[in-house]
């Protein structure tokens, strides 16, 4: 089983709020792979067919798995290991083919989930990049190839954030020992709720709502997205929102797991709610 959160990022469209299962077609073929670790976690990607293009297909090349490598080695730099555990391996199924939900895609397998310490970490996971990313009419929306490379990244970036848990294993229930997503009766955690209080979803755990303040100042709570999955940035999907009825709550357009590349504070306080340890010094300092 696993929750796939289907991510856009604002200025090209919004965020979609379907949970599409098993995107990722695990029966094709692996064609390339790649490992990166730090001693402590090991990832280990699998890169599934050849890359679905408009223009057909295109097998992966070594330039093309360096993105993903360079992903994996960043997370490996900010996540140092699970609950203090070593030996922790995850699988990463990837997958670029055409996907109108957004930009990408990902999510933790939960039939995976390891339980170390009473934290649930996953062990397998899939990612789709869309094939949207490589045409000319997304690229042109960039001012230079250096840009559409940064954009690229933060893509994947956000993504595997996602299969670390962040926005999938938020709220969990479980039934006969197993672990699945619930967001109305959860029995296992109920991290991201909803209140009129609020405008939409919330969430309140310690370190994420530490880390939240450290970036924006004092709110009671870290607004969530409208599809439960992304810390709250306003657009078409997520207009504004307030705590009680005058306060507007800050656009977070540059919080990668919002709508923007940098893992500030607000990355790494999810991270530690969710178990993992992680090197503070390596997080992203907010833009001014």
């Amino acid at each position: 089983m696993l929750l796939l959160l289907s991510c856009g990022k604002s200025r090209f469209g919004v965020l979609a709020p379907e949970l599409e299962p098993g995107e990722v077609d695990i029966s094709l073929p692996t064609t390339e792979t790649a490992t990166v670790s730090n001693g402590f976690i090991t990832i280990r990607f699998e890169f599934k067919g050849d890359m679905e293009l408009e223009s057909g297909e295109q097998p992966w090349n070594s330039e093309e798995v360096a993105r993903f490598e360079e992903a994996g080695e960043r997370w490996l730099e900010i996540v140092e290991s699970a609950a203090g555990e070593p030996g922790l391996i995850i699988d990463v199924y990837v997958q670029v083919k055409p996907y109108e939900e957004g930009v990408g895609a990902a999510s933790p397998y939960f039939d995976s989930l390891k339980n170390v310490r009473g934290y649930y970490f996953p062990t397998q996971g899939e990612m789709v990049v869309a094939s949207e990313v490589y045409t000319e009419a997304y690229l042109e929306e960039f001012e230079s190839q250096e840009d559409s490379d940064d954009e690229y990244k933060a893509i994947v970036l956000h993504e595997l954030g996602h299969i670390f848990g962040i926005g999938t294993l938020w709220n969990l229930g479980s039934e006969d020992g197993e672990v699945y997503p619930e967001d109305e009766n959860p029995d296992l955690r109920h991290w991201a709720r909803e209140s009129n209080e609020y405008g939409g979803y919330y969430y309140r755990e310690p370190a994420a709502l530490s880390g939240y303040r450290e970036v924006f100042g004092n709110w009671d709570v870290v607004p969530i997205s409208a599809d439960i999955g992304h810390v709250y940035f306003s657009d078409d999907e997520n207009p504004e929102r307030y705590q009680g009825e005058e306060r507007p709550f800050p656009s977070a357009d540059m919080e990668l797991m919002g709508d923007g590349n940098f893992a500030t504070s607000i990355t790494g306080g999810f991270l530690i709610d969710l178990g993992w340890r992680i090197n503070r010094a390596a997080l992203d300092e907010y833009p001014e």
